[in-house]
């Protein structure tokens, strides 16, 4: 029985879990939607080996008034919102592959999403408003993967993973981190940023036909080591490197990289140092 005494101790519980967050899910014309509430979720979905998918909230977050529950075999496109708060977002679909589309919105404030394993369509996430970390390592996307991190300083990495068609990465304003390593996209790889002071680098990644670089104002720092670009088939060649930095002091940084492609190669004397090898890169300077 709670006795006075400890009544202010048990209050004080009772707000802590409150503040921990709530989710409940719903189907919406054919999609699975979880939503948060405005308080910091912490949510880890997890697909198992028959399939499985199963949502556990962390740190006293309830699942439809659960810690934790199954979904069963779920073949329906799935849509997470963290909602506002500070939502931490992980989906691990390592021991089964998620059939469907996978959207994942971090929703305002500061986020951490991760996302790990095998995805049967296109994967979506985005940051939204906020300092958000976003990671997406030892993934295979069988469609195309499509990442917004949003306004906010940001952080985004992607490792180790392939996507089966084209992956488009932008971030917002504010001053941003981007790093990918280890990447293999079998279309386009395309990278877009609206401005501010980021640093941006690309190591030991491929494409099969193009990458497409976009920066916005500010004071950039691209970092390009080992990327591949295109494909030779027979005598003829596929494969551009193009990158437009906008208005602002950047720096390029690039080695081991090349494009297959015979696009000519054109660059201009606002970056330094530059050192290419290989035909179709394409440079466009800002001032």
């Amino acid at each position: 029985m709670r006795t006075q005494a400890i009544g202010a101790g048990f209050e004080g519980l009772e707000e802590r879990l409150l503040l921990a967050g709530s989710v409940t899910s719903a189907l919406v014309a054919g999609v699975l939607v979880l939503d948060g509430d405005g308080l910091a979720n912490q949510v880890q979905l997890t697909v198992a080996s028959n399939g499985q998918l199963t949502a556990t909230g962390l740190s006293g977050t309830t699942i439809n008034g659960v810690t934790s529950f199954n979904f069963g075999v779920v073949s329906t496109p799935l849509v997470v919102n963290g909602g506002a708060g500070d939502d931490t977002i992980s989906l691990n679909s390592t021991a089964a592959a998620f059939a469907n589309n996978v959207t994942i919105d971090g929703g305002i404030d500061n986020d951490t999403i991760t996302a790990t394993g095998r995805f049967g369509a296109n994967l979506v996430i985005d940051g939204g408003t906020g300092l958000d970390t976003i990671s997406v390592s030892k993934a295979t996307v069988a469609v195309n993967l499509d990442l917004d991190a949003g306004d906010g300083n940001d952080k985004v990495t992607l490792s180790d993973s392939t996507v089966a068609r084209d992956a488009l990465i932008q971030t917002g304003l504010d001053n941003d981190t981007v790093t990918i390593k280890g990447m293999a996209v079998n279309r386009n790889l395309s990278l877009a940023d609206t401005g501010g002071t980021n640093l941006f680098t690309i190591t030991n990644s491929s494409t099969r036909n193009d990458t497409l670089v976009v920066l916005g104002d500010g004071t950039d720092t691209l970092i390009v080591n080992g990327l591949t670009a295109g494909v030779k088939t027979g005598a003829s060649a596929q494969g551009l490197i193009s990158i437009d930095f906008g208005d602002g002091k950047n720096v390029l940084l690039m080695s081991k990289t090349k494009a297959l492609g015979t696009i000519p190669l054109v660059a201009n004397p606002f970056v330094t140092p530059l050192v290419i090898t290989g035909d179709g890169i394409v440079l466009i300077g800002g001032t």
